[in-house]
């Protein structure tokens, strides 16, 4: 179970260091581009789809 959750909060965090890095201009390594806004989306989703599968939901 603590594999678990230890993998549900490196996932969060590495979709936190996305969204930080692509849409917050006062980031150092602020880049705004569309296919950075499409990586976001797929990761989100892709995280959203592990999170529930591991859930077993």
């Amino acid at each position: 179970m603590m594999k678990r959750f230890n993998l549900l909060v490196y996932v969060y965090r590495g979709i936190n260091t996305l969204e930080e890095k692509f849409t917050r201009k006062n980031h150092p390594d602020y880049k705004s581009d569309l296919s950075k806004h499409v990586l976001i989306v797929t990761g989100v989703f892709i995280g959203a789809t592990l999170i529930t599968s591991l859930l077993g939901v």
